[in-house]
């Protein structure tokens, strides 16, 4: 055993007893990826012993989170993913349950883009701008 894990060791063995139901399972190396970002986790928060620990419920897909949360997005209405900058580019409104953190989200967002007439465009770094969304009325060349 790394002599680096002599003292991690002897602290599992002793918080055992804290739990109502512990399992162990060895995982090799390359296969340990959850294990480090958990540990990274895990090192950033201070408990009292006294506190209860909340479960932390992991769940594992097939695509990544984010893949996800834009499908569930789009499934809960019929706008596009700009809808809501657009919006508050244009009248300064928010969306119906936005919360505060929601709203200041929003304004951030908001900020990198400009409206001019009904064409959204994104700014760019480079002071360039992307457009976002239907162009219209459509240019000579049909685009």
């Amino acid at each position: 055993m790394d002599p680096k894990l002599i003292s991690y060791q002897k602290l599992v063995l002793e918080l055992i007893d804290v739990f109502d139901d512990i399992t162990f399972c060895y995982l090799p190396r390359d296969e340990n990826q959850m294990a480090d970002a958990l540990a990274t986790l895990a090192s950033m928060i201070r408990l009292n012993k006294r506190e209860d620990m909340k479960p932390i419920q992991i769940s594992i897909y097939e695509a990544p989170a984010y893949c996800y949360n834009i499908i569930e997005e789009e499934e809960k209405d019929d706008y596009p993913w700009y809808h809501n900058i657009l919006r508050y580019v244009k009248n300064r409104e928010y969306p119906d349950q936005a919360t505060e953190n929601d709203k200041r989200t929003l304004r951030r967002l908001a900020s990198n883009y400009v409206l001019d007439g009904e064409i959204l465009y994104k700014r760019r770094k480079d002071q360039g701008i992307d457009v976002i969304g239907p162009i219209s009325p459509k240019a000579s060349n049909g685009h």
